[in-house]
């Protein structure tokens, strides 16, 4: 099934505004750990395991099956500059717990690139009514939009993933 293109329900002029919307002080503690990783290079399994908590508290369980020695080698090799998107994303996913959504938070926190976090909130304000099944290949083609509407806004990556998400929070129908 081909990709259909992303769509974004408001005037990027908006962004701003929706982000806005988004409570950054649920940000805070995470972002606190991003220096110490950044400088290192890996997450160790107190951070990895408080970023999968931040995205979701679903993939917990699984995720804390993850021994420390293998969060460090695979986010080491997620977070090196020498791999390609590909392969950043894929090892991320080689720990138990995390698919895209996952590993997404963590290259956009963690990465000095510029990679979306995939979101339900987020598709939605991209024009998709349901959230679609994330492949790798939807997944780069998601960074690819998103880096353009970085690059378009003059936006960092955290004001416009704020964006999307408020926009969403508040005109999104409820799915229940």
């Amino acid at each position: 099934m081909p990709t259909r293109e992303f769509k974004l329900r408001f005037p990027e002029v908006e962004i701003p505004k929706w982000a806005g919307h988004y409570d950054a002080k649920e940000d805070e503690a995470i972002l606190a750990l991003v220096p110490a990783i950044k400088v290192r290079g890996w997450l160790g399994r107190d951070e990895f395991l408080a970023i999968v908590e931040w995205k979701s508290s679903r993939p917990l369980p699984l995720a804390r099956r993850n021994s420390e020695s293998d969060i460090e080698r695979v986010t080491a090799i997620a977070l090196s500059s020498e791999c390609s998107e590909h392969v950043r994303v894929g090892a991320i996913q080689a720990l138990m717990g995390v698919g895209v959504p996952v590993a997404s938070v963590i290259l956009h926190l963690c990465h000095d690139d510029v990679y979306p976090v995939f979101d339900y909130r987020a598709m939605w304000s991209l024009g998709y009514d349901r959230e679609p099944a994330c492949s790798v290949r939807f997944w780069l083609k998601y960074v690819e939009f998103f880096r353009g509407l970085c690059k378009r806004s003059g936006l960092d990556k955290r004001t416009v993933d704020r964006g999307l998400w408020g926009y969403s929070k508040e005109n999104q129908p409820s799915q229940e």
